[in-house]
């Protein structure tokens, strides 16, 4: 059975040509400063202008090579419902050694408050065969007041 290496959100990846990657700025949390006239009232569905990825790197047995898997992408929100507007279906054959697989993304949700989950599955024939979470803290924050200059 496959096994998850590494499961990483970061900000970008780049990949080179000899299919190395780099992984830009790895994501632990992320402020979401409020500005506009009804920031008490954030939507649940809000997501912030942002770049981001998810990159896994899988490794395989060697009855797994050749054959086809499904990494199933999905957001877990705070209150433990899922996020419907990013999910993902990454089919990819392993092959021999390490397999990384990586989706880009833009738009990040901040509709809510807390330790949102990004769920990283794995599924073969239909059946998902192991799962993995990558906590991620939302905050989210009013702009700083401006500073009131006095003169004399």
């Amino acid at each position: 059975m496959p096994k998850l290496i590494s499961l990483l959100v970061c900000e970008k990846i780049i990949v080179s040509k000899d299919e190395a990657p780099t992984l830009v700025n790895v994501v632990q949390n992320i402020k979401a400063t409020l500005v506009g006239p009804q920031v008490a009232e954030v939507p649940r569905d809000a997501v912030a202008p942002l770049a981001w990825a998810i990159f896994s790197i899988w490794e395989a047995d060697e009855s797994d090579i050749g054959k086809e898997f499904h990494q199933k992408n999905q957001i877990i929100m705070p209150d433990g419902t899922p996020n419907p507007a990013v999910q993902g279906d990454l089919p990819f054959t392993f092959k021999k050694g390490l397999n990384f697989n990586y989706i880009n993304i833009y738009g990040f949700p901040v509709g809510l408050e807390g330790v949102l989950r990004i769920r990283v599955s794995l599924e073969s024939s239909g059946k998902t065969i192991s799962e993995h979470f990558y906590p991620v803290v939302v905050e989210r924050t009013l702009p700083p007041s401006p500073n009131t200059a006095q003169t004399n």
